[in-house]
């Protein structure tokens, strides 16, 4: 607002400009002096009035300038705005809100922003919110929005009020967070995964050691004592805390070389027959132990296109499981088959099974403790994520069927071509 000196000097500068031109003008020497100072102030006035105009003109254009200027940064924002009225319903966003929220701005005015949030993250809003309203102050929060993909943001919430101290509108700003929370998701699963590891380390890989050490121990101290009987007793512990070590180092292993991407993945057309046959035959004492039956159904020249490598460790992980968790003078088949897009494999067992939850939450990192075997046997839950890794490798899916005391089925699928 200008004050009373610059308005004063204005109109000082304005009335100088309209005399200086009517000096210019040629004067009649028959008009009356009253009339001739009458109109002379007239025409001042009336220059005065037109310099006025033109700057009026000029100031009009400026603030359009300035309008569409504003207009452009606006809209163009790197982040999102939004104005809701005093109802909280939307009234104004711009462009870069659209592309945010996945909408048109005609969809999202007079709607509530609270209807484009997940229902339990609602309540995390209308709280933040209040506070802005009671403080006065900005207040922010992280949200993930409905969209397909889903989509996360920064939120910054502030309050407007008129001179009643009513809430006049609210101002949000949106800020795109989502490659940030799926670097943190990110950290969390690695963070989860050293976890994991070190506690495999620490403690499962351990415990079959400790118990090869201990019976080696016995069995050194008392070898001229213990008859035949005793020392094949042992033999067979010994035997078999070496197996455990040995597969869960080799899952250790390729589950690291997985992490680090340090193992290639090299597809082509192979035979299946020929690998099944030797993971039987690397699992023929451990079912013999149990008294356990195991069948395979495929044609001899059954091939699928996958990387040999992965599948055989995917296909001895889930024999192994079945026989970890089946009892004696049981059952496990393998089975595969073809179809136009992928190939189906499917390991069976009559063995304990679980429940459905369970059964669900097998191949999630940490969701789960690895439940003793019917014999036992410990296990860590890292052969069948290793598993997981490896199907995924191959663009196909894996999951296990089951019911508590019924036996379960674990499924994989491969598909016929690379995708």
């Amino acid at each position: 607002m200008e004050n009373k000196d610059s308005q004063k000097s204005k109109y000082h500068k304005l009335r100088k400009q309209a005399e200086d031109l009517l000096q210019k003008e040629p004067q009649s020497a028959n008009i009356p002096s009253d009339v001739f100072d009458l109109v002379h102030e007239l025409k001042i006035h009336q220059i005065e009035l037109e310099h006025q105009n033109d700057e009026l003109n000029r100031a009009q254009k400026e603030l359009t300038h300035l309008y569409h200027e504003y207009e452009n940064l606006y809209e163009s924002a790197p982040c999102g705005y939004i104005t809701l009225d005093s109802r909280s319903k939307i009234s104004r966003v711009n462009y870069t809100t659209e592309e945010i929220m996945g909408t048109t701005k005609t969809r999202m005015r007079g709607k509530l922003f609270s209807d484009f949030l997940p229902d339990k993250r609602k309540e995390s809003f209308f709280e933040v919110q209040r506070k802005a309203a009671q403080s006065g102050e900005k207040r922010s929060i992280e949200l993930p929005l409905n969209n397909n993909p889903p989509l996360w943001v920064q939120l910054d919430i502030s309050v407007d009020r008129n001179s009643k101290q009513e809430v006049n509108q609210w101002k949000l700003v949106l800020i795109d967070i989502t490659k940030r929370k799926e670097i943190e998701f990110e950290l969390q699963n690695a963070n989860a995964t050293k976890d994991k590891l070190f506690n495999i380390l620490a403690h499962d890989l351990k415990a079959p050691f400790n118990g090869i050490l201990g019976f080696t121990e016995l069995l050194l101290l008392n070898i001229n004592s213990y008859d035949k009987e005793k020392i094949m007793e042992y033999a067979n512990v010994i035997n078999k805390s070496t197996h455990e070590a040995f597969n869960l180092l080799n899952n250790l292993l390729d589950w690291a070389r997985a992490q680090t991407g340090r193992i290639s993945f090299n597809p082509s057309h192979i035979g299946v027959k020929n690998i099944i046959k030797e993971i039987m035959t690397q699992m023929t004492g451990a079912a013999k132990n149990k008294i356990i039956y195991m069948n395979y159904e495929l044609p001899e020249d059954f091939t699928v296109f996958a990387d040999e490598d992965m599948l055989r460790t995917i296909l001895r992980n889930l024999v192994s499981n079945a026989i970890k968790y089946t009892k004696e003078n049981g059952e496990i088949n393998i089975t595969a088959e073809r179809n136009n897009s992928e190939t189906r494999f499917a390991v069976s067992d009559t063995g304990i099974g679980m429940s459905g939850e369970y059964a669900r939450n097998l191949f999630k990192f940490g969701r789960y403790s690895s439940l003793d075997g019917t014999a036992k046997e410990k296990g860590t839950g890292l052969g069948l994520l290793l598993c997981k890794e490896f199907v995924n490798r191959h663009n196909g899916s894996i999951w296990a069927e089951s019911s508590e005391e019924e036996g379960s089925t674990f499924t994989f699928t491969v598909p016929n071509e690379p995708k």
